[in-house]
């Protein structure tokens, strides 16, 4: 069956042309192993229509994206779509085409259709959604540069989708603790006070909590506001993993994650047959975190200057010392990609582990925090019950004189 092409090469260079296959799946593959870029591969010519390529920047979306993210569930779903359509022979354009429509939600819809025409035009489906940065942050960025390079989308868009699904069975845990801080939060503004209405009168009361309680508490809701902008913020990420690295049970979680994605991004390079420095460059932004992937590009240049593939790649920053031997064993033995597949399987275990115990770890310590807050503002009010009860019964100068003794 003969199947008609247009590609872009790695140089960026289009063509087009036609080739023998017995399917579409299998005319894709062949020319994915080419290294080529595929943007239209049927049975039928190209048809010769003009297409308008977007050239504006996309939308903000600010509400949407900085403040009201698209959820794990949701992203978890794009991916699974994604990889559907790719894994079946789809062009990226193609499968765009077919989000805009279906994807999970308003600012992916928006994203794909602005995205389409580009990749028509032969633009990088990586580096289009790298224009995103909320709602494809650079670890999916790099994971699906990888799958560029290698052809191998199925298999690193299921990744994504796992990774999605396990921080979304997390969601409840994260809705019930932000309910439970924030109610606690409203009850210390608001309780401490009450015992004064006693004896001043809810007008006075009323007062103050349009004079002085209802803006402390907005204050609070704009610091998390302007918090949750400032920590998405791509100008602030450099600082942000490195602080993350530093926090104990999380700075745990963080590592064996950059190594899960790290470990799937080389494997599919490293099938595609890429060199080992090369892999490991262009697998290095699946890391996701900056620091990380810093340490893991010198790695891959002391690689291209020939230096010792086995002692060089042991000082990656995520290997344990098991997987440093049985990293070392796979490139003695001449077996890499089946190592590198026991560690991405040890290091998606690894990694499960340790997302419980930031879970836990975070349960506790903010159960911990809001004790604290909560006990205070008790003290707080117990003292304030005295107050008023001392100036009802007309001994308030005698109380103060005492308490300030």
């Amino acid at each position: 069956m003969l199947f008609y092409y247009r590609v872009h090469t790695d140089d960026g260079e289009a063509k087009s042309g036609a080739l023998e296959a017995p399917t579409r799946l299998a005319a894709l593959k062949a020319l994915v192993e080419q290294g080529w870029r595929v943007d239209y591969c049927a049975t039928r010519p190209e048809p010769q229509t003009q297409t308008n390529v977007q050239t504006e920047r996309p939308r903000r979306m600010f509400l949407q994206m900085y403040l009201l993210r698209t959820p794990p569930g949701r992203m978890a779903n794009f991916h699974s779509q994604l990889a559907s359509l790719l894994g079946a022979g789809v062009t990226p354009h193609e499968a765009a085409a077919v989000l805009a429509d279906r994807a999970p939600s308003g600012p992916l819809r928006i994203a794909m259709r602005e995205i389409a025409p580009k990749l028509a035009a032969g633009a990088s489906l990586s580096e289009e959604l790298a224009r995103y940065p909320q709602l494809f942050p650079p670890q999916d960025v790099g994971l699906l540069r990888a799958a560029e390079r290698s052809g191998d989308w199925e298999s690193i868009c299921r990744e994504l989708e796992d990774f999605y699904t396990r921080i979304h069975r997390g969601m409840a845990w994260i809705l019930v603790s932000r309910v439970y801080c924030a109610c606690l939060l409203i009850a210390v503004v608001l309780v401490p006070f009450f015992p004064w209405a006693i004896v001043r009168g809810w007008d006075w009361y009323l007062n103050l909590l349009l004079t002085r309680l209802l803006p402390t508490l907005l204050g609070i809701a704009g610091l998390w506001v302007a918090f949750r902008v400032v920590s998405g913020l791509q100008i602030a990420r450099p600082l942000r993993d490195r602080l993350v690295l530093l926090i104990p049970v999380l700075g745990g979680y963080e590592m064996r994650s950059a190594g899960l994605r790290f470990f799937t991004a080389l494997e599919a390079l490293l099938k595609a047959g890429l060199e080992v420095g090369e892999a490991m460059d262009v697998a290095a932004d699946a890391a996701g975190n900056t620091q990380v992937t810093v340490r893991i590009r010198r790695v891959a240049e002391e690689l291209r200057r020939g230096a010792n593939v086995e002692q060089t790649v042991a000082r990656l920053p995520f290997l344990t010392r098991e997987q440093r031997s049985a990293l070392a064993t796979a490139f003695q033995a001449g077996r890499l990609t089946e190592g590198l597949h026991r560690l991405t399987e040890d290091a998606r275990v690894s990694a499960g582990q340790r997302l419980w115990a930031v879970r836990i770890a975070s349960i506790g310590l903010t159960a911990t925090i809001m004790t604290i807050i909560a006990t205070i503002a008790f003290l707080i009010g117990w003292l304030n019950l005295y107050a008023a009860m001392a100036e009802k019964a007309g001994v308030g100068d005698l109380w103060r004189e005492l308490w300030s003794k």
